[in-house]
């Protein structure tokens, strides 16, 4: 795991250098990742997207700090998605 801020610490990110991270995208995005495609989401709304329930830590950080979009872009080789940078 990599992350960066401009905020030092990176106090924003949920995770650690080193520990794993489990992503779940909006379920109406899911097949855009599957496919190898990235994802923009202009508007990050918790509501809308019912993420709130299942990662209520990931959605405190994002309204404590708030972040206001995402964007997901799958990392890939030889057509093999490797994992996401967002």
């Amino acid at each position: 795991t990599a992350v960066s801020s401009v905020r030092e610490g990176c106090p924003e990110s949920v995770v650690r250098v080193g520990e794993a991270v489990d992503f779940v995208p909006p379920r109406h995005d899911a097949h855009y990742l599957l496919a190898g495609a990235p994802i923009l989401l202009p508007v990050l709304d918790p509501d809308a997207h019912g993420w709130t329930a299942e990662q209520p830590e990931r959605a405190a950080r994002i309204q404590e700090f708030g972040l206001h979009s995402l964007i997901s872009v799958p990392m890939r080789a030889r057509d093999t998605v490797l994992g996401l940078t967002t």
